[in-house]
Protein backbone atom coordinates (compact mmCIF):
# COMPACT_ATOMS: atom_id res chain seq x y z
CA UNK A 1 0.00 0.00 0.00
CA UNK A 2 3.00 2.60 1.05
CA UNK A 3 4.51 1.88 -2.53
CA UNK A 4 1.44 2.35 -4.22
CA UNK A 5 0.41 5.84 -2.46
CA UNK A 6 3.94 6.66 -3.80
CA UNK A 7 3.82 6.05 -7.22
CA UNK A 8 0.26 7.34 -6.88
CA UNK A 9 1.81 10.91 -5.59
CA UNK A 10 4.36 10.71 -8.79
CA UNK A 11 1.57 10.57 -10.53
CA UNK A 12 2.90 6.64 -11.81
CA UNK A 13 -0.36 5.20 -11.19
CA UNK A 14 -3.47 6.69 -12.48
CA UNK A 15 -7.03 6.25 -10.74
CA UNK A 16 -8.88 4.19 -13.11
CA UNK A 17 -13.09 3.03 -13.23
CA UNK A 18 -13.31 0.56 -9.89
CA UNK A 19 -10.34 1.61 -8.23
CA UNK A 20 -10.46 2.20 -5.13
CA UNK A 21 -8.52 5.21 -4.39
CA UNK A 22 -10.83 7.59 -2.81
CA UNK A 23 -9.09 9.91 -0.51
CA UNK A 24 -5.92 9.14 -0.98
CA UNK A 25 -4.39 12.01 -1.28
CA UNK A 26 -2.44 11.51 -4.45
CA UNK A 27 -5.02 10.39 -6.61
CA UNK A 28 -4.92 11.83 -10.28
CA UNK A 29 -8.43 11.96 -11.83
CA UNK A 30 -9.40 9.78 -14.51
CA UNK A 31 -10.15 11.22 -17.86
CA UNK A 32 -12.75 9.65 -19.79
CA UNK A 33 -13.77 10.97 -23.33
CA UNK A 34 -11.85 14.29 -22.13
CA UNK A 35 -14.24 14.85 -18.81
CA UNK A 36 -12.37 14.51 -15.31
CA UNK A 37 -14.24 12.26 -13.10
CA UNK A 38 -15.05 15.43 -10.87
CA UNK A 39 -17.27 16.39 -13.63
CA UNK A 40 -18.67 13.12 -13.60
CA UNK A 41 -19.65 12.71 -10.52
CA UNK A 42 -20.79 16.72 -10.76
CA UNK A 43 -22.61 17.00 -13.93
CA UNK A 44 -22.92 20.15 -15.83
CA UNK A 45 -26.18 20.65 -18.22
CA UNK A 46 -25.35 19.44 -21.72
CA UNK A 47 -27.35 23.19 -22.82
CA UNK A 48 -24.99 25.25 -20.84
CA UNK A 49 -21.76 23.05 -22.46
CA UNK A 50 -23.39 23.93 -25.75
CA UNK A 51 -23.52 27.65 -25.19
CA UNK A 52 -20.21 27.35 -23.75
CA UNK A 53 -18.76 26.14 -27.35
CA UNK A 54 -21.45 28.55 -28.99
CA UNK A 55 -20.01 31.36 -27.34
CA UNK A 56 -16.67 30.56 -28.13
CA UNK A 57 -17.31 30.44 -31.75
CA UNK A 58 -18.98 33.59 -31.22
CA UNK A 59 -16.31 35.41 -29.32
CA UNK A 60 -13.44 34.13 -32.17
CA UNK A 61 -15.71 34.96 -34.91
CA UNK A 62 -16.17 39.02 -34.02
CA UNK A 63 -12.41 38.92 -32.23
CA UNK A 64 -10.19 37.87 -35.06
CA UNK A 65 -11.24 40.17 -37.42
CA UNK A 66 -11.27 43.29 -34.93
CA UNK A 67 -7.63 41.95 -34.00
CA UNK A 68 -6.23 42.19 -37.12
CA UNK A 69 -8.02 45.35 -38.63
CA UNK A 70 -9.57 47.01 -36.29
CA UNK A 71 -10.26 50.20 -38.41
CA UNK A 72 -11.34 48.83 -41.37
CA UNK A 73 -14.01 46.92 -40.03
CA UNK A 74 -15.13 49.38 -37.59
CA UNK A 75 -15.45 51.99 -40.36
CA UNK A 76 -17.40 49.48 -42.17
CA UNK A 77 -19.99 49.49 -39.35
CA UNK A 78 -20.20 53.43 -38.83
CA UNK A 79 -17.70 54.00 -36.37
CA UNK A 80 -16.09 57.65 -37.13
CA UNK A 81 -13.15 57.05 -34.87
CA UNK A 82 -11.53 54.56 -34.05
CA UNK A 83 -8.84 53.55 -31.45
CA UNK A 84 -6.77 50.55 -32.98
CA UNK A 85 -5.42 49.80 -29.70
CA UNK A 86 -8.37 49.93 -27.22
CA UNK A 87 -10.44 47.97 -29.97
CA UNK A 88 -7.64 45.32 -29.43
CA UNK A 89 -7.97 45.28 -26.00
CA UNK A 90 -11.05 44.41 -26.49
CA UNK A 91 -10.66 42.13 -29.42
CA UNK A 92 -7.93 39.92 -26.67
CA UNK A 93 -10.74 40.03 -24.03
CA UNK A 94 -13.27 38.31 -26.73
CA UNK A 95 -10.53 35.81 -27.83
CA UNK A 96 -9.39 34.93 -23.73
CA UNK A 97 -12.88 34.38 -22.75
CA UNK A 98 -14.11 32.71 -25.96
CA UNK A 99 -11.11 30.57 -25.65
CA UNK A 100 -11.99 29.99 -22.24
CA UNK A 101 -15.16 28.66 -22.82
CA UNK A 102 -13.54 26.22 -25.52
CA UNK A 103 -10.92 24.96 -22.87
CA UNK A 104 -13.58 24.62 -20.16
CA UNK A 105 -16.43 23.52 -21.96
CA UNK A 106 -15.57 19.75 -20.46
CA UNK A 107 -15.05 21.09 -16.75
CA UNK A 108 -17.05 20.21 -13.48
CA UNK A 109 -19.65 22.72 -11.78
CA UNK A 110 -17.19 24.15 -10.01
CA UNK A 111 -14.99 25.82 -13.24
CA UNK A 112 -17.94 26.21 -15.21
CA UNK A 113 -19.03 28.65 -11.43
CA UNK A 114 -16.31 30.43 -11.84
CA UNK A 115 -16.60 31.19 -15.75
CA UNK A 116 -20.14 32.49 -15.59
CA UNK A 117 -18.99 34.79 -12.89
CA UNK A 118 -16.36 35.84 -15.33
CA UNK A 119 -19.07 36.35 -17.93
CA UNK A 120 -21.72 37.88 -15.88
CA UNK A 121 -19.12 40.61 -14.97
CA UNK A 122 -17.83 41.09 -18.38
CA UNK A 123 -21.03 41.11 -20.30
CA UNK A 124 -22.62 43.47 -17.31
CA UNK A 125 -19.43 45.79 -17.72
CA UNK A 126 -19.70 45.97 -21.44
CA UNK A 127 -23.40 46.58 -21.32
CA UNK A 128 -22.83 49.60 -19.26
CA UNK A 129 -19.92 51.16 -21.57
CA UNK A 130 -22.01 50.35 -24.42
CA UNK A 131 -25.26 51.81 -23.08
CA UNK A 132 -23.36 55.38 -22.09
CA UNK A 133 -21.72 55.26 -25.37
CA UNK A 134 -25.11 54.90 -27.45
CA UNK A 135 -26.61 57.97 -25.30
CA UNK A 136 -23.76 59.75 -25.62
CA UNK A 137 -23.93 59.75 -29.38
CA UNK A 138 -22.46 56.50 -30.32
CA UNK A 139 -22.81 54.83 -33.83
CA UNK A 140 -26.44 53.15 -34.60
CA UNK A 141 -24.18 49.53 -34.41
CA UNK A 142 -23.37 50.06 -30.89
CA UNK A 143 -27.41 49.66 -29.74
CA UNK A 144 -26.37 46.04 -31.25
CA UNK A 145 -23.70 45.15 -29.74
CA UNK A 146 -25.78 46.37 -26.06
CA UNK A 147 -28.30 43.89 -27.15
CA UNK A 148 -25.94 41.22 -27.42
CA UNK A 149 -24.56 41.79 -24.56
CA UNK A 150 -27.35 42.38 -22.33
CA UNK A 151 -28.84 38.86 -24.16
CA UNK A 152 -25.65 36.85 -23.13
CA UNK A 153 -26.19 38.79 -19.67
CA UNK A 154 -29.67 37.33 -18.97
CA UNK A 155 -27.81 33.84 -20.49
CA UNK A 156 -25.35 33.68 -17.83
CA UNK A 157 -27.16 34.57 -15.37
CA UNK A 158 -29.51 32.18 -15.69
CA UNK A 159 -27.38 29.45 -15.86
CA UNK A 160 -25.36 30.56 -13.12
CA UNK A 161 -28.39 30.30 -10.58
CA UNK A 162 -29.22 26.92 -12.35
CA UNK A 163 -26.24 25.84 -10.67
Amino acid sequence: MAARLALARSGVILAGAGSSCDGEPGKTPTRINGLTDDSLNDPVPAGLRRWFVAHFAIDWLVGVPLFLAPEPILKLFGWHSVDPIATRLFAAALLGIGGQSWFGRNAGVKEFRGMLNLKIIWAAAASLGLLIGVLTGGPILAWLGLGVFLSFLALWLFWRFRL
